[in-house]
């Protein structure tokens, strides 16, 4: 029996944010680089399991906070990441 070639892109779309999101939960910093791969990682790496698991506390914010900044922390928020969710209840509580 031939071995068959299987290219990456007949991978399902979950797989790669599953994929990715473990990355990226490891090392926060490799999210932007993985998003210029190619468009099936970045629509992958745009998911909202990669959102979930994304540390966005190891991303040091730029200053003042720029839209990407704020559109990346709604994006976590609603993807129901628990640091985002955290931070934006003890921020009511103040």
């Amino acid at each position: 029996m031939r071995p068959t070639k299987r290219s990456p892109r007949t991978l399902p779309e979950e797989l790669w944010s599953e994929v990715i999101s473990r990355i990226v939960r490891d090392n926060p910093r490799e999210w932007q680089s993985l998003c210029l791969v190619s468009k099936q990682f970045y629509q992958a790496a745009h998911g909202p399991m990669v959102y979930r698991r994304l540390r966005i506390e190891d991303i040091p914010p730029p200053y003042p906070p720029t839209e990407v900044w704020k559109t990346l922390r709604n994006k976590c928020y609603a993807s129901k990441n628990p640091h985002e969710l955290f931070i934006r209840g003890s921020e009511k509580m103040r």
